[in-house]
């Protein structure tokens, strides 16, 4: 299946991401089937708590209500300005090789991830019959789908839910446009 050029996402920066208090004013005005139509293909979410899960962020809650974030097991702080932040599997107006979605380093990428672990062209996203899938392209720093290592080549189907790994630092949720609705409603 070719991945729809035209599909446009309102409000995305230059690297392809949104920031989730904008994604969530857009759940709370729109009803969930114009959210839906809007944002109809799964997200990328950076949450610190799947930085902590991937041991890579320590998140303690201080006495006074907020959040401290540790950072010491992460070896370069560049990922923590994509924390809450969406970036959505489209294409980028007239990027080459409309098959799939590119992630990686280089702004030429459909995603852009500015993390040194990670590879210029680190993978690619593929849509087929409405099932989505990761191939890591024999990057540098490797990847992983749900703690499973991703071979360089070989597809790795994503769930709503699934959590992919980037290089070193990078940890992305994989959400789904009706998951997406409901926890942008919530505030994630």
């Amino acid at each position: 299946m070719v991945v729809d050029q035209k599909l446009t996402i309102p409000g995305l920066n230059d690297e392809g991401f949104l920031s989730l208090p904008k994604l969530r004013k857009q759940a709370l005005e729109l009803d969930r089937d114009d959210f839906v139509a809007r944002y109809s293909v799964p997200a990328l979410v950076a949450r610190a708590r799947d930085l902590a899960a991937a041991g890579l962020l320590e998140v303690t809650d201080e006495e006074s209500g907020g959040i401290q974030l540790l950072t010491r097991a992460i070896r370069t702080p560049d990922f923590l300005r994509y924390l809450g932040k969406a970036a959505f599997l489209v294409k980028r107006p007239g990027n080459p090789f409309p098959h799939f979605i590119s992630i990686g380093r280089s702004p030429r990428n459909d995603i852009t991830v500015g993390v040194d672990s990670i590879s210029k062209v680190h993978g690619v996203f593929v849509n087929e019959e409405d099932t989505w899938s990761f191939t890591d392209r024999n990057s540098s720093n490797g990847s992983s789908v749900d703690d499973k290592t991703a071979e360089p080549g070989r597809r790795m189907r994503l769930e709503d839910g699934s959590i992919l790994r980037l290089g070193l630092e990078a940890v992305f949720e994989v959400i789904y446009p009706p998951s997406l609705y409901r926890r942008a409603q919530r505030g994630f």
